[in-house]
């Protein structure tokens, strides 16, 4: 009976660690395959992730390129304004000389007309005095 005893204990030992063994490579065949697809998860989602990331960053350089043209116009357009204004203000100077010129001429004109109109006046005054017309 000790012996029958030792026997079957040995015999449900060996299927005892014949059982352990095999739950224990299901465990580890289950455990690969999470670990499998939970690494195929995080690839994916790298994936997507990069993707979107890469989108962006296209996005992001075209606008950045985008802006980039605007800033080169917009400063050929400031550039060309102040060589407008430069010359228009030039212009502007040139225009108070020449308006002053005129005026003074003009001026010069109407004292000299009135000159003339007063010495035309004093000769007619006096041709009349000499022929003896009452003024």
């Amino acid at each position: 009976e000790l012996t029958q005893r030792s026997s079957l204990e040995e015999r449900s030992n060996a299927l005892l660690d014949l059982g352990l063994q095999k739950l224990a490579k299901e465990v580890a065949e289950r455990m690969d395959e999470v670990s499998e697809r939970q690494h195929s998860a995080i690839v994916a989602s790298e994936s997507r992730f990069f993707a979107h990331f890469e989108s962006w960053q296209s996005g992001f350089q075209e606008r950045e390129a985008s802006r980039e043209v605007q800033m080169v116009q917009m400063k050929s357009t400031g550039e060309q304004t102040n060589q407008r204004l430069d010359s228009a203000c030039k212009e502007i100077s040139t225009l108070r000389l020449r308006l002053d010129e005129t005026r003074q001429s003009i001026e010069e004109g109407l004292a000299a007309s009135a000159m003339n109109a007063f010495q035309g006046e004093m000769r007619l005054w006096a041709k009349m005095a000499q022929f003896g017309m009452p003024q």
